[in-house]
């Protein structure tokens, strides 16, 4: 029976998304229960607007939402919700071709995946929030302009990774209480602004950006236990931070060219740095 309703849900929701009379659309879905899946497309709309929500308050549950070719929509919206004590959750957004996008998963316990995948989209903002334990998120914006993705992790064993190309793009990761930390931002284009804040425990981090001819900005803030923290960055006005207070620490820094800045500061326990710089 639960399958049932979850089908009826789905069906409900595309039915209402997709339907001619309908200048904007707007679908909701809302599932209590384990093993349910919900979809919603919306695609080849013509409207300024499309919105998606999916709720689902239990285990085992999947949530997807898809949204393509949406121009020259400026109010493209997706949201997934999976509250507590809703574990081994998946959940994905997927976008393409639309213009003022925001993305939003949201999970609140464990064993929980999630996914944003944007391609082609202006004016774009990704978020995921995770509250829980051996969970994993991951934001892939791509071709596209105005970028913005955020991953905020609180647990233990979590993943968390970002990867942007285009212009004007900025990434952001925070994890903290994390007992076995680790980050990744990878952008490509130029004009990009990256960050990870990591406070206590095993951290990790990782930074590598691309940028040509301008503007390649790399922030890592470690507080607190393991540390170790890298960041690559290749050509245009670089700029990298590295700060790590107290215990393992470590560093690695590498620029190229042409007008590099790389501050890198350590306070207390084991240290070390390496920082290379090259410029033409």
């Amino acid at each position: 029976m639960k399958v049932k309703l979850s089908t009826l849900a789905v069906g409900l929701a595309l039915a209402y998304a997709a339907s001619p009379a309908l200048a904007d659309q707007l679908s909701v879905v809302t599932q209590s229960g384990d093993d349910n899946h919900a979809t919603v497309d919306q695609y080849n709309s013509q409207s300024t607007w499309a919105e998606a929500h999916i709720t689902q308050e239990g285990e085992d549950n999947k949530g997807t939402i898809n949204q393509w070719n949406n121009w020259p929509g400026s109010g493209v919206q997706a949201y997934i919700y999976e509250g507590p004590r809703t574990d081994d959750n998946t959940s994905k957004i997927e976008k393409s071709k639309s213009g003022g996008v925001v993305a939003s998963i949201e999970h609140r316990s464990d064993d929980n995946w999630s996914y944003i995948s944007q391609y082609k989209v202006g004016n774009s903002t990704a978020s995921i929030l995770q509250k829980g334990d051996d969970n994993e998120a991951g934001i892939k914006q791509y071709d596209g302009n105005a970028l913005t993705a955020t991953i905020t992790g609180e647990g233990n064993d979590n993943t968390a990774w970002i990867h942007q190309t285009g212009q004007t793009q900025v990434a952001f990761i925070n994890q903290f209480d994390s007992r076995h930390s680790e980050a990744s931002i990878t952008q490509s284009g130029m004009n990009a602004v990256g960050t990870i804040l990591q406070d206590g425990y095993k951290n990790e981090a990782h930074l590598t950006q691309h940028g040509w001819p301008w503007g390649v900005k790399g922030d890592i803030v470690q507080t607190g236990d393991r540390n170790e923290a890298f960041v690559t960055q290749t050509g245009g006005n670089l700029y990298a931070l590295v700060s790590q207070t107290g215990d393992g620490n470590k560093a690695h820094v590498n620029q190229y060219g042409v007008n590099n800045s790389s501050f890198t500061i350590q306070s207390g326990n084991g240290n070390r740095a390496n920082v290379s710089q090259t410029s033409f």
